[in-house]
């Protein structure tokens, strides 16, 4: 009976699970269907338009959640890139995620797509915002993979120190940086909130209402990449930013309904440094541990200067490790209307 409906299905996706940081990463390893262009931000655009419903089904419930996060493999345009790859999560598609490449770059080196190197071998990987390198250890004595470490985007600050009005929290201060995608920083010591012994329903909201001002208020548009124009999510951070600080702690609130990492956020990490860089808040190759409120941590800094566009920009690594965690075969029954994806508010 089940091979039957199997056999019938429209699409049958396979996919790797695995943890970085404590956040999820389903890993598409086959099964999804030809994304049609010339170049990656071409077939990127086609599989945002014309196969959303393949996201919808296995990263929404009842195959997810909506904090679940996916990566899908696309064919790189780009002649230094090993594989092309864009980001899947519960409110659409990401140009960059931290977390998710230090697990995908873990799984495709250990999947034989590069020759291992020992002590860790490179793998380039194109995104929709960008070229990244990423490095995954590999220990030839037992030929097993580890940490990750991989070096952004150019990444830059937007706008700094911005004063925006925002609902429940009256005028706070803040900066939108770049690290991937944009974001809003902010500490939480300006909303009487504690990343770590607040309610988490209470910093959800405030990152929320926090995002949606800060949208309202700043225009941002990446300088030549046209499909970057909009600021994702805001970090809430603990404030240390001294430059004698070597541990400090991030929490993200993505999108319009306030996903929450459990990772400290990988892209919003490059972004905070590079809003510490550029203000002087800490120098090249001076690294600092960012932890989540749940423990967890990324090891980023600094490392090397460069432009984009008309603007200043630092390329920053980040380092950290995905674990696996199990295997999944997704199928769908044609007169299954829950199957096909929904949220829970």
């Amino acid at each position: 009976m089940v091979d039957a409906v199997i056999a019938k299905s429209p699409f049958k996706i396979h996919t790797m699970e695995m943890n970085v940081g404590g956040d999820p990463l389903r890993i598409v390893v086959s099964g999804y269907p030809e994304m049609k262009g010339d170049t990656l931000l071409e077939r990127y655009r086609f599989t945002r338009d014309h196969l959303d419903h393949i996201r919808r089904a296995i990263i929404l419930e009842p195959r997810g959640h909506y904090d679940m996060w996916g990566a899908i493999p696309i064919k790189p345009d780009n002649p230094e890139a090993h594989i092309g790859a864009c980001y899947l999560n519960a409110e659409g598609y990401n140009f960059m995620c931290g977390h998710a490449t230090i697990g995908l770059a873990r799984y495709t080196v250990d999947s034989g797509l590069v020759e291992k190197t020992s002590p860790e071998t490179q793998l380039n990987i194109q995104l929709p915002c960008g070229l990244l390198k990423a490095y995954v250890e590999y220990n030839e004595e037992t030929k097993t993979t580890g940490r990750t470490r991989f070096t952004s985007v150019p990444a830059f600050l937007w706008e700094k120190d911005a004063e925006i009005e925002v609902p429940g929290f009256g005028k706070v201060k803040v900066d939108v940086s770049f690290g991937g995608v944009f974001y809003v920083l902010v500490s939480t010591s300006q909303l009487g909130l504690d990343i770590v012994k607040s309610p988490l329903r209470d910093l959800k909201d405030a990152g929320i209402a926090i995002t949606k001002a800060t949208n309202d208020a700043i225009s941002v548009q990446h300088p030549e990449n046209p499909d970057i124009n909009c600021i994702v999510g805001t970090i809430l951070t603990d404030g240390n930013e001294t430059p004698d600080t070597d541990t400090t702690y991030n929490l993200l609130v993505y999108g319009d309904q306030g996903m929450i990492a459990r990772a400290p956020c990988g892209s919003g990490t490059v972004s905070r440094v590079a809003m510490q860089y550029q203000k002087g808040l800490t120098d090249l190759n001076q690294p600092r541990y960012y932890k989540s409120r749940w423990g967890s941590s990324f090891i980023a800094k600094a490392v090397e200067t460069t432009k984009v566009g008309d603007r200043d920009a630092v390329r920053i690594e980040v380092s950290g490790r995905g674990h696996y965690i199990g295997q999944n075969t997704f199928f769908f029954e044609e007169n299954d209307e829950m199957g096909k994806g929904f949220m829970v508010d």
